[in-house]
């Protein structure tokens, strides 16, 4: 078919020009953020997101669905399903109203939460929630005053304070207030620097015990709107402020902004991927730009930095690399190398080349091994299956394959820095791909015939789609159909249809202890999910083949110091 005359092809976004840890402005604002006093960290929505999977949208489309909560003589199902039309507040209007009127108490919402938020299992955590704790108790423990401001009210992040700050041996002062109120203190070990975690729109716990006035519907949060406008706005006025998790809608946050425009001058700093703009689908190039110019435009006026990462997995890792900042310091400010992540992708790369690139056949023996393994682990938990009357998968003789990804040679030394000497190389991540290293099938003794995959917010790989988002991903195909796959199989899925893709992290030698993400290892299935062991729904089966798969990777990846 000839196009029309004049027709562009549309150009899709990829990835940005420069890698978002290597620009200027973000490892200036790491310095900055690493280097607080006072300091209040807004936790978004998207912290608990990325904990559990589990969005506003879908909590509430859940909560509609309970026939305990709202029987379908007061919404029928097919009402509940025009809901997800309606903003997620909006529909927990709705889902308000029909349990009042089926004359529910009040706290029947949030005890109906307990079960949709709270999981015996954590396996799809992208750890987030712990690096927000993390940093703040490692600012504290330099003396900073740190307030974890959160509109979440499940008690994930409360969690998270409470156990990394059990296993520190500086603890400071950690308080949780709620809607500014008093609620525990745990008294520190040291005398400087303090954590508070103040909960805006109530809390509740695991048992569904509240506290404070918990946010559900639009009411509530017209009612709750100018005391907590009044609470950020005393906690902006004097600090500066990170920004994580959120749209950048919330009007009380916005108000705060706006009340503080002129009396605080400073930083403050907001991270928003490129896969949170909302352009959902089809992320065409152009339009990526002017969405980002726009919105680096809207949040000057409150005079908010915007910073922009591809994935949802760089927001972990900033703060990641603010935490080694701290740490060990900024680099020098006439260093040619400043990105303290390069830095560390550099050093981890080199150790791994030299001590665990090579051994192919270690790869495959270790992946090998561990598949054997983790065929104990389906068939232990699929079992179970039987008693409940579905069909049961066959983890003994399901063919099953374990890859290992890794992201080959990520780093380059480029021209020489003004001294000209080899210490001021500039070191570069150039290299922005996933590479095919090792299979649990066969040895892939050539490294010419591995395959290379961009990182891309475009990726069909599911290996690349898991390092993205920074989390353990659970992806399913339909049925392999030999007429329609073969001639769309872009992402070279084959006959393969299901996978448990986890990213896996390592510590390079000198950069303080702390991780970058190195490398995927995905276990895939010929099976689709209507047959496959693999099941997200199972959380004690997903939990153990978290920690092998895990464990195999470290093995794979780790390098000595």
């Amino acid at each position: 078919m000839t196009r029309p005359s004049g027709h562009k092809e549309k150009r899709l976004y990829q990835i940005a020009d420069l890698p978002f840890l290597e620009r200027d402005k973000v490892v200036n604002y790491i310095e900055e953020v690493a280097g607080s006093r006072r300091i209040v960290i807004f936790a978004g929505a998207g912290v608990t997101i990325d904990q559990t999977g589990m969005t506003w949208a879908g909590l509430i489309e859940k909560l509609l669905e309970d026939k305990a909560l709202v029987p379908s003589e007061i919404v029928r199902p097919e009402t509940v399903k025009a809901a997800a039309r309606l903003r997620p507040v909006e529909a927990a209007t709705v889902l308000k109203y029909a349990a009042d009127k089926h004359g529910h108490p009040t706290g029947a919402i949030p005890r109906a939460m307990v079960s949709k938020l709270y999981h015996p299992s954590d396996w799809n955590d992208g750890g987030l929630s712990t690096e927000v704790a993390c940093l703040a108790l490692d600012l504290a423990s330099k003396g900073a005053e740190v307030v974890v401001a959160t509109t979440n009210y499940e008690i994930l992040i409360e969690q998270s304070l409470l156990r990394v700050w059990g296993l520190s041996d500086h603890r400071p002062t950690f308080s949780v207030t709620v809607q500014d109120k008093p609620f525990e203190k745990h008294v520190g070990t040291t005398g400087s620097g303090s954590v508070r975690l103040e909960y805006l729109h109530g809390r509740v716990d695991q048992q569904g015990n509240t506290r404070g006035v918990i946010a559900v519907d639009e009411l509530d949060y017209w009612g709750l709107q100018a005391r907590v406008s009044k609470i950020l706005t005393r906690l902006c006025k004097d600090r500066e402020m990170l920004i994580v998790g959120s749209s950048l809608s919330d009007v009380p946050l916005l108000a705060a902004l706006a009340n503080t425009l002129h009396v605080n001058k400073r930083h403050r700093i907001a991270l928003m991927p490129v896969v949170a703009l909302g352009i959902h689908e089809e992320y065409e190039a152009a339009r990526v730009q002017q969405t980002i110019e726009l919105l680096h435009m809207r949040m000057s006026a409150y005079r908010v930095e915007l910073l922009v990462p591809d994935f949802f997995g760089e927001v972990a890792q900033f703060i990641r690399e603010v935490r080694r900042c701290i740490r060990i310091g900024p680099a020098g400010a006439t260093d040619v190398n400043r990105s303290r992540h390069v830095q560390s992708l550099h050093s981890w790369w080199r150790s791994w080349v030299d001590q665990k690139s090579a051994s192919v056949d270690d790869g495959h023996r270790e992946l090998a091994g561990a598949l054997k393994v983790l065929r104990e682990v389906l068939a232990t938990h699929t079992a179970a299956l039987v008693d409940a009357g579905t069909r049961k998968p066959d983890a003994a003789t399901e063919t099953l394959r374990l890859e290992a990804w890794v992201r080959w040679h990520p780093i380059v030394e480029m021209d020489r820095g003004v001294n000209g000497d080899d210490s001021e190389r500039k070191l570069v991540e150039q290299n922005r791909d996933l590479t095919f290293w090792a299979s649990s099938a066969s040895v892939l003794r050539d490294p010419s015939v591995q395959r290379r995959v961009p990182i891309s917010v475009q990726s069909r790989y599911v290996s690349v789609k898991a390092l993205t988002m920074g989390k353990p991903l659970v992806w399913h195909l339909p049925p392999f159909s030999p007429s329609t796959d073969r001639s769309k199989d872009e992402a070279g899925f084959g006959r393969w249809r299901s996978f448990f893709a986890v990213p896996i992290h390592a510590q390079p030698p000198g950069q303080g202890g702390l991780t970058v993400p190195v490398g995927v290892i995905t276990l895939s299935s010929l099976e689709a999910r209507e047959t496959s062991a693999i099941r997200d729904e199972l959380q004690a089966c997903m939990t153990g083949l978290l920690a092998e798969l895990r464990a195999v990777g470290s093995r794979l990846f780790y390098v000595q110091a």
